[in-house]
């Protein structure tokens, strides 16, 4: 399937044929998005539906989140969600040869119920910080009660991933995207953050991607979405990832109301920073292979520097002051 990310015309045949598995006809595709999945708006006269089609995995994607097996298994925590929790997420739809992975070719393929909502725009109320907070802790809750089918094979969000985030960060100063200097903060942050979160001995389930554009909100309701990079991790690593965007004060009420209903541990504020300085520098890593994102990157990683990361060298908190 190695072209069919860069040949649309055969990427919307294998949607329209994977559409055709599962309703035996027909139907009227609206493109969304495209990386490593593919992403349509299925609209039929009473439902609408989001069809996934899933391209080979490439760093800095591991194979698992896209083989059949790692899909099915981010289907089967999607689908017990929807059965045992109110939250509204994607419910993924049973494919027409059983589970929830349809084939077309050497296509990965799944389908969901669509999620309505809008994502947030601007800064947060009170009330929409309450929500995440609230969100996070039914998510924590659930994985923690639930006992995964014996297959079910995600991966684990351990520091390797944001060791790789840093070669990338690397490569981006040797060719002249990142002041030398600005890598030095940020090669010394995540090396204290990483000293500061020993690898942890138990893991967790947790949706390890619940940003800003990743949970909509409907009728008062929020609604999380995106559950795609699903995996083992720690309750705080998703709690940070979910704050990178936030001001302070938002940062402050979602953790707040989190620690409410789930108490912290003494020092987990720092941790929660560490966690953040993480996350932060994964995220240029992510987007560094798009050369495009280059001038943004250039330009957050040198804010950041400047409000975050020498700040937590210096031992500052800075999660509600910043």
């Amino acid at each position: 399937m190695a072209d069919i990310d860069e040949n649309p015309d055969r990427l919307r045949a294998v949607a329209e044929a994977a559409s055709a598995a599962w309703f035996s006809r027909a139907v009227e595709l609206t493109p969304l998005g495209q990386g490593p999945t593919h992403t349509y708006r299925l609209d039929l006269p009473d439902e609408r539906f989001l069809l996934r089609v899933h391209a080979p995995a490439s760093p800095p994607f591991t194979p698992l989140f896209y083989t059949p097996e790692g899909l099915e298994s981010e289907c089967a925590w999607l689908a017990a969600l929807a059965a045992e929790t109110e939250l509204t997420v994607p419910q993924p739809v049973e494919a027409p040869g059983g589970g929830y992975v349809h084939l077309e070719g050497a296509a990965p393929c799944t389908l969901m119920r669509w999620v309505a909502g809008e994502v947030l725009e601007g800064r947060r109320t009170a009330e929409q910080a309450r929500l995440q907070g609230e969100l996070l802790v039914a998510l924590h809750e659930h994985a923690e009660g639930w006992t995964p089918p014996p297959d079910f094979a995600r991966p684990t969000l351990d520091h390797g991933w944001v060791r790789e985030a840093v070669r990338r960060c690397e490569g981006l100063a040797s060719s002249g995207v990142l002041p030398p200097e600005h890598l030095a903060v940020v090669s010394a942050a995540v090396a204290l953050a990483l000293e500061e979160l020993p690898e942890p001995s138990e893991l967790n389930l947790i949706h390890a991607d619940l940003h800003d554009e990743n949970y909509l909100f409907h009728e008062g309701e929020i609604r999380p979405i995106d559950f795609a990079r699903c995996g083992w991790g720690t309750w705080l690593l998703d709690l940070a990832e979910s704050l990178q965007h936030h001001y302070p004060q938002e940062r402050r009420v979602v953790v707040e109301t989190y620690a409410a209903l789930r108490p912290l541990r003494d020092g987990d504020v720092r941790r929660l920073e560490s966690y953040m300085v993480r996350c932060m520098v994964e995220t240029y890593g992510y987007h560094s292979v798009n050369s495009t994102n280059h001038g943004w990157i250039t330009k957050s990683i040198a804010s950041v520097c400047g409000k975050h990361l020498r700040a937590h060298l210096d031992g500052r908190p800075w999660l509600f002051e910043m």
